[in-house]
């Protein structure tokens, strides 16, 4: 059994989010948005009893608040956020599901994405799966 959470309820999101309500080894589901109206849209939407938490993202106590008690953290929100989620993965322990990440438009500049992929050890040293 596990609590789920799905931070950003856009496209991708409430999608995401629709599909899980379907699971009967998810015991909890919250939905994480900065705009409370998109949370009750797409909490209407889905099949089941959710929570719905208004965080901004951009703040780490947000983050911390919204990811608190998960077990697995579905970020489906906009990709600069994710060094952010991830180290709070990393943090609660949380297996960590990523939707999206970004490249640098730079080729001098490194991606995030390889920073994303640098923390692969530490989420495998906790039996973690990111």
């Amino acid at each position: 059994m596990a609590n789920v959470v799905v931070l950003g309820v856009g496209a991708a999101g409430e999608v995401t989010a629709r599909l899980l309500a379907g699971d009967r080894s998810i015991d909890r589901l919250r939905l994480v948005d900065v705009r409370q109206e998109r949370l009750d849209q797409v909490a209407s939407k889905v099949k089941r009893d959710v929570e719905t938490l208004r965080a901004d993202l951009s703040s780490t106590a947000d983050v911390r608040r919204a990811c608190r008690d998960a077990d697995v953290l579905v970020n489906a929100a906009l990709p600069n956020y994710n060094l952010r989620i991830m180290h709070e993965a990393l943090r609660l322990p949380a297996h960590y599901v990523d939707l999206a990440s970004e490249g640098s438009p730079d080729a001098k500049e490194p991606s995030q994405v390889h920073r994303q992929l640098a923390l692969d050890g530490e989420f495998r040293r906790k039996d973690r799966t990111a």
